[in-house]
């Protein structure tokens, strides 16, 4: 399996779907049904709060497969809700594309829709769900007077959520002064589209879900360096263990984490990472809270440290964590652990004398004097910043220093953000799941865990690893497993909590729910 799948230009993308449907025996009406199957399967799991008893649709539509997607998607919706009245929006049936008669049909053989060609007709100014399936791809500018009408009326309805197919109408890979539909979440069909991610378009285009139909599955040649996260990556987690294995088999975490000032971030990394699979957890931390540490998670092996004027790990622990780390599979270290001299000075000391040891960086292990330990390490490296500790370390945030930040330290960098960009000195994959539940201190502390549990499991890494992979690709793969994970398990546990009415913790206890 493809962990990452291409992101392509728009004329890219084209030329690839014509030739995956040459090469293949796939018509594009089977694709079209099955984009719609996934977009609706995709929405109900993360946005079934929004779908009520009575929902109204209204559906902004054109006359080619970007229409026919969005139709295809509405007829899944109303199998799973009898009562879902829609609008569609839509060009005559003679200039629609035959595909999009087709489904339309469909569509219409449920009943109950009402459909119109002119925004003067329609009346109602309020609805559940603004559905756009006006252009994708296909759009070139200079954009037609009504199009552009059509976005500002669809723009200014009153809705609880938009969305778009693919792109949102009047974005293109040649951006113009124009009207662009706003959407709250994009699902990106088939095809990750490169710009879906520029810039400029971000407060545009929303939460971003990639809808792979199997485009990639037969390795056709492409040109990027940009990737997105496969959707089914998190298939690696689904098998069973084998029958013949122990504790040992799933390797051993080392965590160095906390302080008196944050003892939260040890808890939030032990406990996420004995959840995550890894068969030991030993975790070093300020020795006064041990035993409710223990109390709270008896699973792990939690080591007292003595601590510094600060209150935070000293220096003189280096000995008893070093033996820890000679029987260690891998290594967290950084989750609230603070500046302090001594600390800093223990975390140097440990990179020096375990360069072998595969190793996830954190928070306040992140600066340039720890990073230069790293360089020569025969492992792989993830560091794990956020943009503000990253400008620790370089200049800006951009495509470009996130790459030369990634060859210069030698290790994979996952930039953390609403897209979380991860690097391996040579491309950038995009991890676009999750939501703002996660915009709450600690949830970093949970993605380091899964990365470190990871990339501690022998018996994963087996499976995902290939003879030619360098430690910094190992390293990607892991991480993008691990961001999939969490803003996965995020978009579950807001679905039922909401996002705004939960602990980082509760997370913790929602790992489970996108692999079960």
């Amino acid at each position: 399996m493809k962990i990452f799948h291409e992101i392509l230009q728009n004329t890219q993308a084209s030329l690839f779907e014509n030739n995956y449907f040459a090469r293949t025996n796939r018509s594009e009406y089977q694709v079209i049904k099955q984009v719609g199957a996934k977009i609706a399967k995709c929405f109900v799991n993360e946005f079934s709060r929004f779908l009520k008893k009575n929902i109204s649709v209204f559906a902004l539509l054109g006359s080619g497969h970007n229409s026919a997607d969005a139709i295809a998607t509405l007829i899944e919706l109303k199998k799973e809700y009898k009562n879902l009245q829609t609008t569609l929006l839509i060009p005559p049936r003679e200039k629609l594309r035959s595909n999009t008669q087709k489904i339309l049909d469909e569509f219409f053989s449920l009943g109950d829709v009402e459909i119109t060609h002119n925004i003067s007709d329609i009346k109602k100014l309020k609805y559940n769900i603004v559905l756009e399936g006006l252009s994708g791809m296909s759009y070139r500018p200079p954009m037609r007077e009504d199009m552009a009408e059509k976005i500002n009326f669809a723009n200014a309805l009153e809705t609880d959520i938009k969305i778009s197919i693919d792109i949102p109408a009047g974005i293109s890979d040649t951006p113009e002064n124009a009207p662009i539909f706003q959407a709250d979440i994009t699902y990106a069909t088939a095809i990750a589209k490169h710009c879906l991610f520029n810039q400029q378009y971000k407060k545009f285009v929303g939460r971003i879900r990639y809808i792979d139909v199997g485009f990639f599955d037969d390795n056709q040649e492409c040109s990027s360096s940009k990737y997105v996260i496969n959707p089914q990556v998190l298939s690696v987690l689904k098998k069973l263990r084998p029958t013949l294995s122990d504790k040992r088999s799933f390797g051993r975490l080392l965590i160095i984490s906390g302080s008196q000032k944050y003892a939260g971030a040890s808890l939030l990394n032990a406990k996420t990472a004995i959840r995550a699979g890894a068969g030991f957890v030993y975790s070093c931390i300020v020795e006064d809270f041990k035993p409710a540490f223990c109390a709270s998670e008896p699973s792990v092996i939690w080591h007292a440290c003595t601590i510094d004027e600060n209150g935070s790990i000293a220096l003189e622990n280096f000995s008893e964590i070093n033996a820890l780390a000679k029987l260690a599979d891998a290594i967290l270290i950084g989750s609230g652990l603070t500046n302090s001299p001594e600390t800093i000075a223990l975390v140097k000391e440990i990179l020096k004398n375990n360069k072998n040891l595969p190793t996830v960086l954190d928070a306040d292990a992140i600066s340039k004097d720890v990073l230069e330990n790293i360089t020569e390490h025969t492992a792989p490296v993830i560091i794990a910043p956020h943009e503000g500790e990253f400008l620790r370390i370089a200049t800006d945030v951009s495509d470009n220093t996130l790459l030369e930040t990634a060859k210069k330290y030698s290790c994979t960098i996952a930039l953390k953000s609403n897209i979380t960009r991860i690097s391996d000195g040579q491309s950038i994959v995009l991890s676009t799941r999750g939501c703002p539940a996660l915009a709450r201190a600690g949830s970093g502390d949970i993605l380091c865990a899964l990365m470190g549990s990871l990339l501690a499991n022998k018996h994963l890494l087996s499976s995902i690893i290939t003879p030619t992979d360098t430690n910094q690709i190992v390293a990607q793969k892991i991480a993008s497993i691990a961001t999939q994970w969490l803003g996965e398990t995020s978009e579950l546990i807001a679905n039922q909590y909401t996002e705004n009415v939960l602990a980082t913790s509760d997370i913790i206890n929602f790992l489970h729910k996108p692999i079960s």
